[in-house]
C-alpha cells in the first residue's frame, strides 16, 4: 500500500469515530517482519504512549473486548 492509500483509509475512519478520540491504522506486510507504516490523528508523543499501552497489553495476553452501546 502507499501512503496516499493508507491516508484515505484513515480520512474515511476519522469520519467515523468521534472528535474526542484517536485513531491508528498500522499497516504492514506478512512476509517482510519490521516494516509497518501507519496513519494517525494523534501527536507523536499521544502515539508513543498508545503503542506502549497496547504493546503491554498484548504481551500480557489480555483479552480485548469492544461493547456497543
Amino acid at each position: 500500500m502507499n501512503e496516499n492509500e493508507i491516508r484515505s483509509i484513515g480520512n474515511k475512519v476519522k469520519e467515523m469515530i468521534p472528535k474526542t478520540h484517536g485513531y491508528a491504522i498500522f499497516v504492514f506486510p506478512f512476509d517482510r517482519p519490521g516494516l509497518c507504516n501507519y496513519v494517525s490523528n494523534g501527536k507523536r508523543s499521544q502515539m508513543i504512549g498508545a503503542i506502549s499501552e497496547i504493546k503491554q497489553r498484548l504481551e500480557s495476553g489480555e483479552v480485548f473486548t469492544f461493547n456497543q452501546n
